[in-house]
């Protein structure tokens, strides 16, 4: 399976000879001309303190993961990552209900809508991304351009979405004790706000949202080095809830 198809190289090469003359709309407009055929999910950028590029950028921005990059979790297995970097960041994601195709009458009526009639599910997420463009100096257009980094994505077990999941705590656990912390404070503003933001957002932009997809909500730790052949430990409290699991990691 190819990490990256060339349609990424050619995002580079775009950007390289734009640059900073793109406005918004063209950095939107070139991503779409080297999005994946297939997409699993969206990630998010700028909605939380970790992601922001720089202060002065701070606006949600998306691009699309190859659906051929994310990798379920089941408890207790070997899971095989394509990654080429090898680091990664707690995330949280949630999926695309069937009533996805009513966003943009629904945002174009109602400015206070609420984001939950369009998700079903949610899960924690271990993104590993992956980028040949320079941050902080590249900034939100560069990232837009580039599909956010987007590289591979974990997926743990989902649970059903529920609105007592804005607060969570979560932790990647190593055979030395906690590797990666995040949490719900990480967002930069509540987690309904940033749903509308990004739903806003896919209308605006024309992001081809379909059932089933993920959202991923942006960065909630730091980005480290994930080590290879390791016992990795979930742990989190959601809704009072405890979500728990674990899995070792195969690099390719």
């Amino acid at each position: 399976m190819p990490i990256l198809n060339t349609s990424r190289y050619k995002a580079e090469m775009i950007f390289e000879s734009k640059g900073p003359e793109m406005s918004i709309k063209q950095a939107y407009k070139a991503q779409r001309e080297t999005m994946p055929v297939d997409i699993g999910a969206w990630k998010v950028g700028g909605a939380t303190s970790p992601s922001l590029i720089a202060k002065k950028d701070s606006f949600l921005y998306a691009g699309p993961i190859d659906a051929r990059h994310l990798h379920e979790v089941e408890h207790g297995k070997y899971l095989r990552i394509h990654s080429v970097s090898g680091s990664g960041e707690l995330e949280v994601a949630v999926r695309l209900s069937a009533n996805v195709a009513e966003i943009p009458s629904q945002v174009l009526s109602h400015p206070s809508f609420d984001p939950s009639c369009f998700l079903d599910r949610v899960a924690f997420c271990l993104e590993m991304p992956f980028s040949t463009f320079e941050y902080p100096g590249d900034g939100v257009l560069g990232a837009i351009v580039d599909c956010c980094a987007a590289g591979s994505l974990v997926i743990g077990p989902e649970i059903p979405w529920s609105q007592a999941l804005e607060q969570f705590e979560v932790t990647l656990d190593g055979e030395n004790g906690p590797f990666l912390r995040g949490s719900s404070r990480a967002f930069v503003t509540d987690l309904a706000g940033v749903l509308i933001e990004f739903f806003e957002l896919s209308v605006e932009e024309h992001l081809p949202l379909a059932e089933g997809q993920f959202v991923v909500l942006g960065a909630l730790s730091e980005c480290l080095k994930i080590p290879e052949k390791a016992k990795l430990t979930f742990n989190s409290t959601l809704a009072a809830k405890g979500v728990s699991f674990e899995f070792v990691t195969i690099m390719k």
